[in-house]
């Protein structure tokens, strides 16, 4: 949803809201036909919630038909904005995060229901969105008192349990996400391990003719250290494709630990595609030496085919990087 705040739309709300609430029927004008505030909540609108919250901070006592305020509703939800309230409304925010709905549930048993279908499609890949479902359900359990968290609902369920059975089927495909994208990695990773070995021994037995121009003996060295640098890191993010196909798959795996390894092991494999390519272009430097054109042809396709390669791999990298490294859901908004 395109943000509000500086538009017209935004001061229009202002005013209307300004209006509104010197109104004496104003609750009833909330509440009817269907209530205002909760509806849009649930259409994403958070953005208007807040500020009618701003304006009418009476408004957080109101309750939906599951005796859910609205701060409970944006957990359920996921509509961060609209919990990062909690942090303006003083002394009652404990009041509010101690509140229970009908069937007993506290705000964490709110957390641990899975995500609305809009806000995981937020997220690219399964174990993303797994990983995202469990910073929230962390980030609420660190704003309640210790006490709630092992407090269970009429169903006799703490929130964790009620997260395990809400989430079994996202951690499935969550599994086989990261498992197949470990494999594809790996693949890869492998390959480029095996090429540059074989082919470092290859040219390290058959030694350097000190009798050789001394710009074939430079391009030599670069590259065996090119070659050196591309195998270590292909060999390094082997390994950490190797340590993802290898784990428990653990609902905890999913939060921090699992995705770092696979931008890791990304972010490696990409240097050793950088190092290979020098090692790649350096071969014709050494047979052509570098008056020749064919070199620097060699070269600027292989520049080429490594934007293309980075452009493709940064969108996927930048999200795996900024759901793995994000602060709190519920850290308070500075104006």
């Amino acid at each position: 949803m395109q943000s509000m705040c500086g538009c017209p739309a935004h001061a229009l709300v202002k005013a209307l809201w300004r209006s509104v609430t010197t109104n004496e029927e104003f609750a009833e004008l909330v509440k009817t036909p269907t209530h205002l505030l909760f509806d849009a909540l649930k259409s994403g609108n958070s953005e208007f919630v807040t500020t009618l919250v701003h304006y009418y901070p009476a408004l957080l006592w109101e309750k939906d038909s599951e005796n859910h305020t609205i701060i409970h509703a944006a957990v359920s939800l996921r509509q961060a904005n609209v919990c990062k309230l909690i942090h303006e409304i003083g002394l009652i925010k404990n009041v509010i995060l101690a509140l229970k709905d009908d069937r007993k549930n506290t705000m964490l048993h709110l957390a641990a229901r899975l995500a609305p279908k809009s806000q995981l499609n937020k997220w690219s890949g399964a174990a993303l969105r797994m990983q995202h479902e469990l910073k929230w359900f962390e980030d609420v359990k660190r704003i309640l008192p210790p006490s709630y968290i092992d407090m269970k609902n009429s169903d006799d369920q703490t929130a964790q349990e009620v997260f395990s059975s809400a989430h079994a089927e996202l951690l499935k495909e969550a599994e086989k996400w990261m498992n197949d994208a470990a494999k594809s990695c790996m693949v890869v990773s492998s390959l480029l391990v095996s090429a540059l070995f074989t082919t470092g021994i290859t040219v390290a037995l058959g030694g350097n003719n000190s009798s050789d121009h001394h710009l074939k003996r430079v391009s030599y060295q670069f590259f065996i250290i090119s070659d050196a640098v591309a195998l270590f890191m292909g060999l390094i993010a082997t390994l950490m494709f190797f340590y993802i196909l290898t784990s428990r798959y653990a609902e905890k795996d999913f939060l921090e630990d699992l995705p770092s390894k696979l931008l890791k092991g990304l972010i490696f494999l990409f240097i050793s595609i950088i190092a290979l390519m020098t090692t790649f272009s350096t071969v014709f430097f050494i047979a052509y030496g570098v008056k020749n054109a064919l070199p620097y042809l060699v070269l600027l396709s292989a520049g080429v085919a490594l934007v293309v390669f980075f452009k493709l791999l940064l969108p996927f990298g930048q999200e795996i990087r900024a759901s793995t490294t994000s602060k709190s859901l519920f850290e308070p908004s500075h104006n």
